[in-house]
């Protein structure tokens, strides 16, 4: 029989999904915001968007908002970008 794919589109997402039978590819658009690394969408970078990232690391959990540093994962780079923006404001 043929394989056949399906694409999931959403916000979070558990990054270890799996389906038995079929091919599963995962996309996420980063969606446009008014300030790189305002990731709960305040308006401010601060501890709050650090939090939620570590948080998002906690639970394996993909949100394209957090992935600051736009490689696809949502891992300690982007925390780490977060303190950056912080520590430059």
């Amino acid at each position: 029989s043929a394989n056949t794919g399906y694409i999931v589109y959403g916000e979070n997402i558990l990054s270890d999904a799996s389906v038995d039978g079929f091919d599963l590819i995962i996309t996420a658009e980063r969606p446009e915001t008014g300030t790189q690394g305002d990731v709960n969408g305040d308006g401010d970078v601060d501890v709050a968007d650090y939090t939620y990232i570590l948080n998002l690391m906690a639970d394996e959990a993909f949100d394209a908002k957090a992935d600051v540093n736009g490689d696809g994962e949502v891992d300690v780079a982007d925390a780490t970008f977060i303190l950056n923006i912080m520590a430059d404001q």
